[in-house]
């Protein structure tokens, strides 16, 4: 049996869709004010080894990204959401290719997808973006060849 959304889980997928629209735009034009301003106080992200980080490591992160990298394309893509009281818990497919360039200066080009759950809850300022968890990671290419670690 197929659930029907309830209005209140339609809006807040369009809410939702919007926050990721308008986090897609601010990575395009490296605008880490927009971007830290999404993130709940106590924010923290869980990277593919496991390790946890703080708000401020990052929003470090992102600058240093800001400065590296230029993004060429990027999707973020709500493929579940789970609406609890003020929490919404994302499962998104995150796409992106974006261009760099290495010590010697020679360009070139990073892809990445990774399935991600985010964790966004309600404030009086909006939906801010309280957890990141990189649960999956679909591909990543340097210059078209597979990234090994």
């Amino acid at each position: 049996m197929i659930k029907q959304q309830t209005d209140r889980e339609k809006t807040i997928r369009k809410e939702l869709e919007a926050a990721y629209a308008r986090n897609v735009e601010a990575f395009k034009r490296n605008d880490v004010a927009f971007l830290e301003q999404i993130f709940a106080p106590d924010f923290q992200a869980t990277d593919f080894s496991g390790e946890t980080h703080d708000r401020q490591s990052v929003v470090d992160y992102i600058r240093h990204n800001a400065r590296t990298f230029k993004v060429l394309e990027l999707s973020m893509e709500i493929m579940e959401l789970t609406i609890e009281e003020h929490r919404a818990i994302a499962i998104i497919e995150q796409k992106g290719s974006r261009a760099f360039d290495d010590e010697q200066g020679t360009s070139h080009q990073l892809d990445v997808g990774a399935i991600q759950r985010e964790t966004w809850v309600k404030t009086s300022g909006g939906w801010r973006l309280q957890q990141v968890e990189e649960m999956d990671l679909l591909y990543a290419l340097r210059d078209g060849e597979p990234v090994t670690q």
